[in-house]
């Protein structure tokens, strides 16, 4: 395809899109996404394959970067932040709310003339 003339140019690339994405579509489809991504990525060129936010969090813990954070035995994990400084925590965390947690507070929040940034 490098050497095909309907190819050589961004504006040739444009002018004849129907036949490159049919022609890289025929390519693509004679292996899987990991093989494609192993091969991409061997040239210099890095390359992942599309996947779920699971996949996402297996990969980071896989390459040791810690993405979830455990808050205790009556919490599920938390993503925690991307970055880790020396000195200086990012965030505190907390966990999230049981269902009907706060009900009271927020019933009378509601009840009251608190602004919503004053409560």
């Amino acid at each position: 395809m490098a050497d095909d003339e309907r190819f050589a140019t961004n504006s040739a690339r444009v002018a004849n899109r129907v036949e490159l994405v049919g022609a890289l579509e025929a390519c693509l489809a004679t292996a899987d996404s990991d093989s494609w991504a192993e091969r991409i990525s061997a040239v210099g060129v890095p390359a992942g394959r599309v996947g779920s936010i699971a996949d996402g969090l297996r990969l980071a813990d896989d390459l040791g970067l810690r993405p979830l954070i455990d808050l205790g035995p009556d919490a599920i994990k938390q993503v925690r932040h991307a970055v880790d400084y020396s000195e200086t925590p990012v965030v505190r965390y907390d966990r999230p709310p049981r269902l009907g947690e706060h009900d009271a507070q927020v019933r009378a929040w509601l009840a009251s003339d608190t602004p919503a940034g004053d409560a």
